[in-house]
């Protein structure tokens, strides 16, 4: 709209101009033979650049608002766009110290459990305390949407699992995972880590005959 606007005011402009340098440009002998007839075109040509010149003004008050328009509508962009980065920086911090403060607890355990006597410690002890404490910090990033990956058993999936090696086992499908030597994550739908397999891949014929 604005360069419309600018064009139009151009125009107009251009029109003003030509109508007072055609009343300039005209010849004199012309003005003596008819003064009355003259007289009237002079007054139609001031009433025309009149009517041009309001008509420009006009235009160009429209080009204005315009323009001020735009450079409201810039600056609440502007305005919204440092808005939402800061709301969105204090969300991801808030996210984060929420997080953190409902790990502290698995830390105290941590913490109590080192702090105790290894002679007093039996193996069957040690492994229970420590079991309980990964049960409570898994219950805290399972309330978090962490889920595991499901993997052994499953077929492979480029987009869930990484591959490390290949075992050849005629009593399994072929593309089934038969190990898993990391265990893969996701959070909410987004993997955020790939489970880390081995993939069972049934020989093929020719190979089958060179073992014959």
């Amino acid at each position: 709209m604005k360069d419309n606007l600018s064009k139009q005011v151009a125009r107009e402009n251009s029109k003003v101009h030509t109508a007072k340098r055609s009343d300039k440009e005209k010849p004199k002998d012309a003005d003596q033979d008819k003064p009355g007839q003259i007289t009237d075109e002079i007054v139609n040509r001031e009433a025309e650049v009149l009517k041009l010149e309001s008509r420009l003004r006009q235009l160009e008050n429209e080009l204005n608002l315009e323009k001020e328009k735009r450079l409201r509508t810039m600056a609440d962009y502007d305005n919204f766009r440092k808005r939402t980065r800061v709301e969105f920086e204090q969300i991801i911090k808030g996210a984060g110290e929420n997080l953190i403060s409902r790990m502290l607890p698995v830390l105290d355990d941590f913490e109590r459990l080192f702090n105790h006597d290894p002679a007093q410690l039996d193996r069957d002890s040690l492994l229970k305390g420590v079991a309980m404490i990964h049960k409570k910090l898994y219950a805290i990033l399972e309330a978090e949407g962490l889920q595991p990956v499901e993997a052994l058993g499953k077929p492979f999936d480029t987009e869930q699992h990484e591959a490390l090696a290949q075992i050849q086992d005629p009593s399994k499908p072929d593309g089934i995972i038969v190990e898993e030597t990391e265990k893969g994550y996701r959070l909410g739908d987004k993997i955020i880590r790939f489970s880390k397999v081995i993939v069972n891949s049934k020989p093929t014929a020719a190979e089958n005959e060179n073992d014959e």
